[in-house]
This record gives C-alpha cells, sequence and structure tokens, in this order.
C-alpha cells in the first residue's frame, strides 16, 4: 500500500479542486446551463473556465460536446457528465414502497427500479433494497462513490431510532452502504434539500418544507444545506404538539400534529376500516378525489385548519423566507382553501400578518426525496478532498 500523503500537501492537494468543486454544484443545480452562463454565474473569467473545464475532463468528471444549433452565431457547447466519472446511488424508503436510483455529477436520476412491500419487516424490505443497490455496484465498480439512504422515519446517523409508519424501532441501515460512504435521513428532510436546491423554493435562503402522508414530516434548509440538530433527528415537525386531540401517539406522545394531519388521522376520523399505511393513503386519496371545493367535508375543512395552524406555527418558530408543501398537504389546502388560510392568518404572529411567507406546491413531489438524497450523496463525492482522490492526488 502506498505510503499516506502528508497533511499539509493533502490540503494543497484539495485547495486546488476547491473552485473545481464550485463549478460541479453550480452545474447540477442546472445541468443545462452553457459553459459561459456557469462562467458568469460564478464570477471567473473565461481564461479560468477554460483551465477548469480541461481538468475536469482530464479527471474523468465532465466532458464537453457541441451543442444542437439554436441559429446564427457562434456555435455553443454543453457540458455533459464524463461517461467513466464517478456516480452515486439513493435509495427512498416510504411507507408504501421503496425506489432506487443512479445518479452522475449532473444529480439527474437514473436507472430507476422499485418495489412495494410484501411485509414490513427490517429484513425483508432491507434485503430488497440491499440487492439492487448491489446490482448497481457490480455492474459500475469503482465509479460508485456514495450511497444516500431516504426513510419514512426518525434517524441518527446510520440507525432509525423509530418509523411509525413501518413499525420499526433501532434498525440500522449500515449494511446498504456496503462498507462506501453512506448518508441517512428522513425523507420529508431530504424533499426539503430537493425543494430548496432544484425545486419551488431555490431562490430562497431559508426554506421550510412540509411533507403530509400517513402522517405529517419535513425539513428546513439554509443555503440549500439541511439543518439536522444534535444527532441528525431534527425537524420532526410531525410530532410538535399541534394535535387539539389528547391521543397518544406511536412516537410515546400525546398531542402530536400526526395524530390530526394525513392520512392516517383521516383515516380515523372518517371511519375507514384499513390495514397499514398503503391503504390509509390510497383510500385518503380517493376520497380527496371525490371533494368538492365549493362544499367541502367537515373532516377536510379540519384538516385544512390544522394544516393552516401548524404551517403559521413553523414560520413563528423557524422564520423562513418562503414555505413549501408536498403530498396531501397540496390538495388539502386546494379544496378547503378558506379554511386553510383563515387558520393560517389567525395563528401568524400579528406583524407577519401583511406579508407572510409565500407558501407554495413542491415542484418534485414523489421524487422529492431520492432527489435530496442524491443532493447529499454528490456533496460528499464532489467535495475538494474527494475531488482529489478521484484523480489520484490524495
Amino acid at each position: 500500500m502506498a505510503p499516506s500523503r502528508p497533511p499539509a500537501r493533502r490540503r494543497q492537494a484539495e485547495l486546488r479542486w476547491s473552485v473545481a468543486a464550485d463549478v460541479l454544484k453550480a452545474y447540477r443545480g442546472e445541468p443545462e446551463a452553457s459553459r459561459a452562463e456557469l462562467t458568469k454565474r460564478l464570477h471567473l473569467s473565461s481564461g479560468t473556465m477554460t483551465d477548469l473545464i480541461s481538468r475536469l475532463d482530464a479527471g474523468r468528471l465532465i466532458t464537453e460536446t457541441a451543442a444542437a444549433p439554436t441559429g446564427r452565431g457562434r456555435p455553443s457547447t454543453q457540458l455533459l457528465p464524463h461517461p467513466d466519472g464517478p456516480l452515486v446511488l439513493a435509495a427512498d424508503i416510504t411507507a408504501t414502497g421503496w425506489r432506487t436510483a443512479v445518479a452522475g455529477v449532473d444529480g439527474r436520476l437514473g436507472e430507476l427500479h422499485g418495489g412495494s412491500h410484501d411485509d414490513y419487516s427490517p429484513t425483508s424490505i432491507l434485503d430488497a433494497v440491499e440487492a439492487t443497490l448491489n446490482g448497481y455496484r457490480r455492474r459500475y465498480r469503482h465509479r460508485i462513490s456514495a450511497t444516500s439512504v431516504s426513510l419514512a422515519g426518525t434517524l441518527s446517523g446510520t440507525r432509525v431510532v423509530q418509523s411509525a409508519v413501518l413499525g420499526w424501532q433501532q434498525v440500522e441501515l449500515s449494511s446498504l452502504g456496503a462498507g462506501g460512504p453512506l448518508l441517512c435521513n428522513n425523507d420529508a428532510t431530504l424533499a426539503g434539500v430537493a425543494e430548496a436546491r432544484r425545486g419551488a423554493a431555490r431562490q430562497a435562503r431559508v426554506s421550510t418544507h412540509l411533507m403530509v402522508l400517513s402522517g405529517a414530516g419535513g425539513g428546513s434548509c439554509q443555503d440549500g444545506d439541511p439543518i439536522l440538530g444534535a444527532t441528525g433527528a431534527s425537524a420532526e415537525y410531525g410530532h410538535l404538539p399541534f394535535g387539539r386531540a389528547p391521543i397518544r401517539c406511536s412516537c410515546g406522545a400525546v398531542g402530536c400534529w400526526d395524530v390530526e394531519l394525513g392520512a392516517r388521522a383521516l383515516a380515523r376520523e372518517l371511519a375507514l376500516d384499513l390495514a397499514g399505511p398503503v391503504q390509509e393513503v390510497t383510500a385518503v386519496r380517493e376520497w380527496l378525489a371525490a371533494q368538492s371545493p365549493d362544499a367541502p367535508a367537515p373532516e377536510l375543512r379540519a384538516q385544512a385548519a390544522s394544516l393552516g395552524r401548524g404551517l403559521a406555527g413553523l414560520i413563528n418558530a423557524v422564520d423562513p423566507e418562503l414555505v413549501t408543501i408536498s403530498g396531501l398537504a397540496t390538495d388539502v389546502r386546494r379544496l378547503a382553501p378558506g379554511d386553510f388560510a383563515e387558520a393560517f392568518s389567525q395563528a401568524l404572529m400579528s406583524y407577519r400578518r401583511s406579508c407572510p411567507p409565500p407558501v407554495l406546491d413542491a415542484e418534485l413531489n414523489e421524487d422529492g426525496p431520492l432527489v435530496g438524497a442524491v443532493e447529499l450523496a454528490l456533496d460528499k463525492a464532489l467535495s475538494p478532498a474527494a475531488l482529489s482522490a478521484w484523480v489520484g492526488e490524495d
């Protein structure tokens, strides 16, 4: 084994790749951008960008090709991931099933695979996901630089502390990494990352996201980075005490927002005889599809009021520039807009009411958690230190 490079020389190698890392991050934020557009956005000279693109091409990171002609003038070029460049793997494990994807330096999802849960045992689900991830690894071998996992539950490091919708407690996910870099995060938090970087919140410095499916979850970002807390388990918005009924939540607390907002709560209020989150979400979506905003059902109006009141509470606490919502939340607001708006306004601090942060529908929707997982994996795989290692300068 070759001796490791001294720390001072390793730092010098990383510094040589710091601007290149900035170029790659800007590129995946807008992979359709031309070299000239990236040069302007990063305030670089054309000569510096030419040198950087040459280094990125030589390092098997980005290649450049002639773009399709668009009219008169100098022909433009298009930047593309290098065909032998680094890849990251992503997996999203939800209440209803799982999906996996591969992404290159542009961050685009490719080779999507997935399945539904035959049962909810950790072994059954993780074995299926691991088999698919290992299939990618056998195909791409040394090109895999990191793996990122999104899961519907509370996580700390690579451990699922608890997941109400999966029925898991203290489940370790490290096997999904196959010995390489592994990142694990809550699905709603990753959906917030996706919206902040590539979706409806990409122009906001501070944003908050709320995803409502079986229950409620979310996350906040600053400058596109998730605010994860001391142990990585922050932003459990569904377990804030916004619920009015004294019902004990599966997390162990009483009065959680989760017991009032989402498919589980609506199924209970509608007395639907269902088993498990898959049937709950499906049945509630069908019920919502039959609702009219001209005469929303009382249960729907209660959901909209809870949604508005809770979002106002998050705004009071987090102070975001913009809020995005996804899942059932978009339908609930659309179908009972008056109840949402009234509860939202009443719960805001008075100084915010004249100009509250906009609440926008998410753009990435069900792809959000996978896109967010890819984003954080690429942060690791395309850091200056990782780039230096990739080209053999470590």
